[in-house]
């Protein structure tokens, strides 16, 4: 059959039962939701290869893998937990440690050269609630990049006072744009074909409520983006 190919969007990484649980969340070129479980993963963290490791407690360990700006080997060490890459800098010398504070998800997704686009060997299973999960599923990179719900928020509220003063955003997906600014004022109405006034906080909130389960965004971005 063919690839299900989707578009990575976000992820998490947590603890889970002694090991590191990592989830990426996207959406498929069907538009479905989907959740992707790597099996098998492990936080890493590159030191330099000839290093004095055996008070680490780790997973495994490529050696000679990759190499840093100036040419110098470096191992990748592979940790069960969090716990364990955590503590693993305070038996090593400075110089040793490269790159250890790096996000676990974009870590992975370069390892992998995942890009975003994913295209996965199977149809996964879908849930009860719409999301199609994927676990052991070969997969490779893709170049597929879909069209997305996207909302770009621009909030604004007094400093001193705590107030919420006005919501402006804009929203295109699905061959639709909307643009969009609710102003808390005196009383309700249209200032205009893009501007709403509201007479209370909670109409504000009330009204971007609404429109974020009418539209369904995928992507939430700030307003310098637009």
């Amino acid at each position: 059959c063919r690839p299900m190919r989707g578009y990575i969007l976000n992820g998490l990484c947590f603890p889970d039962n002694g090991a590191t649980r990592l989830e990426l969340y996207g959406v498929l070129e069907d538009g479905r939701p989907f959740l992707w479980a790597p099996p098998g993963f492990h936080l890493v963290g590159m030191l330099a290869s000839g290093s004095e490791r055996s008070a680490l407690r780790v997973k495994s360990v490529k050696e000679r893998r990759f190499r840093s700006l100036a040419g110098k080997p470096l191992d990748a060490v592979y940790f069960h937990n969090a716990e364990d890459q955590r503590a693993a800098p305070a038996s090593l010398p400075r110089e040793a440690l490269f790159e250890w504070d790096v996000d676990p998800v974009p870590r992975f997704l370069m390892e992998k050269k995942l890009f975003g686009g994913v295209a996965f060997e199977g149809a996964g299973q879908a849930g009860d609630d719409g999301v199609v999960r994927f676990a052991l599923e070969p997969f490779r990179a893709t170049n597929f990049i879909p069209e997305l719900r996207v909302l770009s928020l621009d909030i604004e509220t007094g400093v001193e006072s705590g107030r919420l003063y006005s919501i402006a955003y804009h929203f295109t997906g699905g061959g639709a744009e909307l643009r969009q600014v609710d102003v808390l004022a005196d009383k309700g109405g249209s200032g205009g074909p893009q501007l709403r006034y509201c007479e209370t906080q909670q109409a504000l909130i009330k009204n971007f409520s609404e429109l974020l389960r009418r539209e369904n965004p995928q992507v939430l971005i700030g307003w310098n983006v637009v």
